[in-house]
């Protein structure tokens, strides 16, 4: 039977792993980041007798590799990681640069993690999982007996118990739910000034994960403190009040029978509308999550949106560069949008 403890690091609010069965143990994603970080997960590792046998990466962001160097330098270990984000692994150091970030740098890559791969532990053994998007070389860890995964930056999991609700001060989030036959279902994507957490207030525990789509900062608020204060602060109890029922709204958005161009363009006037809201452009934007998590969200084909997005690009209405989206004629989305906005 495997335990997994999870410890939040760095100025990212990264969340590390080690994955164990008692007597060995697997680190995951170490984003320790300085000395209190290291000596903490030092210290937890001492008091349970473990001592990590391997050092595995989910993806090779900047959050996720700060303790690489300190791993290797006190149990000898080499990052193990997907082919693909080796060049993400070395361009750790100048990335740290640009965040104006302490970093360093470590040994390594060593062994590759790729699809249909096992790491096992004992007599427990987890899948590894090719998932790219998130990053080139994205793998996810999967239990199929306890039927859990470690997935990356993943801020909270469906049935954790709730604790806070967080604001995102960068990034997006994405909120998801996994059905019994392992399909993901996504329920939306929040933005900076955004609040995750608030549909756990009623059973206290999540009722999804929440996922980081790129490098995410949250500022948590402990949510047994924000209600006393509530209670006493009648504007603050509003705007809790407020957020609940926009997400509500959001929710039923897409629940009519739009068609394709509908649904898309909704989800572009939404998306601009809710970045312009906080002081980023609504014209010029990035889709920051996959079209197949944009086409899940919109309950339509990844091929149905990839076409939409084609058309409306032929038409003059939109210009698309990868993942950079530029609206030309605002106007015309917004039109085909009204039916699902109600205006």
């Amino acid at each position: 039977m495997l335990s997994v403890a999870k410890f939040t690091f760095n100025p990212f609010q990264e969340n590390t792993y080690v994955v164990h069965n008692g007597s060995q143990a697997l680190l995951i994603d170490p984003g320790c980041y300085n000395t209190a970080e290291e000596r903490e997960l030092e210290a937890w590792l001492a008091e349970n007798a473990l001592t990590p046998a391997r050092l595995v990466l989910t993806h090779a962001h900047i959050d996720h590799v700060f303790g690489c160097a300190w791993a290797h330098r006190r149990y000898g270990l080499l990052p193990e990681l997907h082919p693909a984000d080796h060049t993400l692994l070395k361009g750790a150091p100048q990335v740290a640069r640009m965040y104006g970030l302490p970093f360093e740098e470590g040994a390594g890559p060593g062994g590759e993690l790729v699809q249909g791969g096992t790491i096992t532990l004992g007599d427990d053994r987890l899948e590894i999982l090719f998932v790219p998007g998130h990053a080139p070389g994205h793998v996810a860890l999967f239990s199929t007996e306890q039927r859990f995964v470690i997935a990356g930056d993943v801020l909270f999991r469906e049935g954790d118990p709730f604790e806070a609700i967080a604001a995102v001060r960068a990034g997006t989030v994405k909120t998801c739910v996994t059905d019994r036959d392992g399909n993901e279902h996504v329920q939306g994507f929040h933005f900076p000034g955004e609040v995750i957490g608030l549909n756990a207030i009623d059973g206290h525990l999540y009722p999804c994960d929440a996922v980081a789509l790129d490098t995410v900062m949250l500022c948590r608020f402990s949510f047994p403190k924000i209600s006393v204060l509530a209670a006493r602060v009648p504007g603050l109890q509003r705007e809790l009040f407020r957020l609940l029922s926009r997400d509500i709204g959001r929710a039923a958005l897409l629940a009519g029978d739009w068609t394709a161009d509908q649904r898309v363009a909704a989800f572009l006037v939404g998306m601009s509308r809710r970045l312009s809201a906080r002081g980023f452009s609504a014209v010029r934007f990035q889709l920051t999550m996959a079209r197949t998590d944009i086409a899940n969200y919109l309950r339509l084909a990844p091929e149905t949106v990839s076409r939409v997005l084609r058309r409306m690009q032929d038409d003059g209405l939109l210009a698309v560069e990868r993942r950079d989206v530029s609206l030309l004629d605002r106007d015309r989305i917004e039109a085909l949008a009204a039916p699902i906005l109600r205006e």
